[in-house]
């Protein structure tokens, strides 16, 4: 019977610390509410056409402006912006600042464009600058058209690393700056016709570049005072597209290295080489440091340049197949001696030649056995061109690049060769 009653009373407590629970709880909504100024919201919402600043921010009550959005957001909060365009007409209040933290969506494919720009200043640069964005830190900017004429599209703060991530950066002085001891990843951009700099670093920025297409800029890319840039590396190639800049597309005048592997530069260029002045269009500029570079030729072009064009049939370009050991097709070149590869990463070339041929992972030649040249079974190939290893199935899930080139008759010149074709395995 005691050890009924020892139970009951500890059940008792139990249920009581239960209710004390809840009514703290309670309470605590009640004072609270809504206010969204003083908790925050995980998600606000901006709609130029259907918000008003009044509302609430939530789904189906969004807000205006991305102006107000950045009054009630909370540290941690993402503005998910409607379709629209944001500028002092809509009511936006600019420099946009954006606090440490927060994430600046575009929800829709159709980019919201935001116009504009105010004054902002910048301790390292001892000025006022003209910005339409400012990310302070830690800062998410993804999928907007942003355009600033009298000065910068977005300016870049504070020392954690934020990412610029699909969006368009055009019509400004400068497209994105970063400055002071700033850090950023600048990936899937299109950054196009800025009057000055595309991208701009000062002071001691950090500055990685993935996947961007930089173009119709005076200077494509302007590394200054003590920043870091890396447009690719061994590790992760930049996969950049940096060309048609009207002085020069890489200028760097710092006395670091900059590392610029697997990126496309301008069409024209056979021998890649840094120059020493960023004039006339000049791909790669460089004062003091070196550039590590390689060129990976467009897609459009022959691998090689002044060469026959060889046109692949199959696998088609950026098509997705099932099969791990795929038939390659193209139209016979009626040479002696060709090669077909199939490469694990982007055919890079330096100085007329493959860069990369350790990436190779399947190829065949006419010297291998006696098939029809421009018709090639997966296992008339092998997976080592020094050991003629027989071959491995591709992987399910990756993307390949293959091309096709010839020699002459006495295998000294390559005279015929074909773009190059990515395509993936499909599960």
């Amino acid at each position: 019977m005691r050890f009924d009653k020892i139970m009951l009373k500890k059940l008792s407590l139990y249920l009581y610390g239960i209710l004390l629970i809840q009514l703290l709880f309670l309470s605590c909504s009640i004072l609270l509410g809504d206010n969204t100024e003083q908790i925050g919201i995980s998600i606000i919402n901006v709609s130029s056409s259907e918000g008003d600043d009044l509302n609430s921010g939530k789904s189906g009550s969004p807000l205006k402006t991305i102006t107000k959005a950045l009054e009630i957001a909370g540290k941690s909060s993402e503005i998910h912006v409607m379709p629209g365009t944001y500028d002092v007409s809509n009511g936006e209040q600019f420099p946009i600042i954006i606090p440490a933290g927060m994430k600046l969506y575009g929800v829709d494919i159709d980019k919201p464009i935001i116009i504009g720009g105010g004054t902002y200043y910048v301790s390292d640069l001892s000025s006022n600058v003209n910005t339409a964005i400012v990310s302070i830190n830690n800062n998410l900017i993804f999928g907007f058209d942003i355009s600033n004429p009298n000065g910068i599209g977005i300016l870049i703060q504070g020392s954690q690393h934020s990412t610029i991530r699909s969006n368009m950066i055009q019509n400004s002085e400068y497209g994105v700056i970063l400055s002071s001891t700033s850090e950023a990843s600048i990936v899937s951009n299109v950054i196009q016709n800025n009057t000055i700099n595309g991208i701009q670093s000062y002071g001691s920025s950090k500055l990685i570049l993935r996947n961007n297409t930089i173009e119709q800029n005076l200077i494509g890319i302007n590394i200054t005072g003590e920043s870091e840039a890396n447009l690719g590396d061994n590790e992760n190639n930049g996969f950049n597209t940096i060309q048609n800049n009207i002085d020069c597309d890489c200028y760097n005048t710092t006395l670091n290295s900059v590392s610029a592997l697997g990126n496309i530069w301008d069409l024209d260029v056979s021998e890649l080489i840094v120059e020493s002045n960023c004039i006339d269009g000049n791909d790669l500029v460089s004062q003091f440091a070196p550039i590590t570079y390689q060129f990976i030729p467009d897609s459009s072009l022959s691998l090689f340049n002044e060469t026959t064009i060889i046109n692949l049939i199959a696998p088609a370009a950026g098509v997705q197949i099932l099969s791990q050991t795929p038939d390659f097709r193209w139209n016979p070149t009626n040479k002696t001696l060709v090669l077909i590869a199939v490469f694990s990463a982007p055919i890079t070339i330096q100085k007329g030649k493959i860069n990369n041929i350790s990436d190779i992972i399947w190829l065949w030649h006419s010297g291998l056995n006696d098939v029809t040249e421009g018709n090639i079974q997966y296992q008339d190939g092998v997976s080592n061109y020094e050991t003629n290893a027989p071959p491995l199935p591709l992987d399910r899930g990756r993307t390949y690049y293959w091309a096709c080139w010839g020699w002459d008759d006495q295998g000294i010149s390559i005279t015929h060769s074909s773009s190059q074709y990515s395509f993936s395995i499909g599960y």
